[in-house]
Order: structure tokens, then sequence, then C-alpha cells
């Protein structure tokens, strides 16, 4: 098996909580720090701010996703995105304009000859997303 992982430093409840909303994400999996032993706390740092996930899965349309805050490991990179196609323009622009709010449209959701609609947006936990309906 092959999963993305997304680390969200500080933001993954909310984020999960996000994704369960905007697109029917069903939560598989949750761990948090404070569920984890001791002496392994100890080395991440039992003194966040936050409650800190240390490991989740979540499903979106038929894909699993790992989520977790990550820590300072973590390392953010923007050479890669996420394609969400569908069949529908309704659907489309429903799931477009729900991941667009609080982000940035980078591309709004316009017709090209590969595709009858498709717009890129980057949600608000810094995401990019490309959606599209095929021809």
């Amino acid at each position: 098996m092959l999963y993305t992982t997304i680390f969200f430093q500080g933001h993954c409840d909310e984020a999960i909580k996000f994704y369960q909303e905007k697109l029917g994400a069903e939560l598989k999996v949750i761990n948090y720090l404070d569920e984890a032993p001791p002496e392994w706390q100890e080395e991440v740092g039992s003194d966040l701010p936050y409650k800190f996930v240390t490991y989740s899965e979540i499903e979106i349309f038929g894909t699993t996703f790992v989520l977790t805050d990550g820590g300072e490991r973590s390392m953010t990179n923007q050479n890669f995105g996420f394609t969400l196609v569908f069949d529908s323009e309704e659907k489309i622009t429903e799931v477009f304009n729900l991941l667009a709010e609080d982000g940035i449209v980078t591309e709004p959701l316009e017709n090209q000859f590969w595709a009858r609609l498709t717009g890129n947006v980057i949600d608000k936990f810094g995401l990019n997303w490309n959606i599209l309906t095929k021809n």
C-alpha cells in the first residue's frame, strides 16, 4: 500500500473536521500524543499548546490519507497537489466552493480543451486542489 501523508503542524484535528464536513471524509484511525508511552511523549514534547495528532487515517472519495501534526521534522513541499474528478458540473462547483472557503482560488472554474470544467484552489490548510470534470 502507498498512502499520502499530510503534515498539519498543530491543525490536524481542525483539518480532519474540515475534510469531514466539506468532502465527507471518513475518519478511520486517530492517535494522540497524550495516548503514547511517556518516553515517546518526552521525545516529541508534551508541552504543546494543542492536542497533537501522532497518526490518523481518513478516507476521501475512496482514497486513504495519513494526517499528522508532524512536529518539527515535517517539511512543506508545494511540488504536489490533489486532483478530484467529478462527472457533474454541479458537484465540481459545490466541492470547489467548499474548498475555497478561507482559501485561495488560483484558477477559477472554467472550460478548457481537456475538461468541461476545471479550476484550482489552495484550501485554508495550504493544500493544492485541481478539480475537474472530464470531457
